[in-house]
């Protein structure tokens, strides 16, 4: 898949409802799209502790 056939934002606003990407994460986004072997450790913010995290 090419960066250039997906606005990035516009993913990000459709498919999750956020207007900007935090930290590192496009980054990371535009390496995976790219073809290149990523991996990644973020953290996340704990902003409520009876929020569940999932990671697919």
């Amino acid at each position: 898949m090419s960066i250039a056939k997906v606005d990035l934002h516009d993913a990000l606003k459709k498919y999750f409802g956020f207007n900007k990407f935090k930290g590192l994460q496009e980054g990371v986004v535009k390496s995976i799209l790219e073809g290149n072997h990523t991996f990644v450790i973020m953290l996340l913010e704990v902003v409520n502790r009876f929020v569940t995290n999932y990671q697919l």
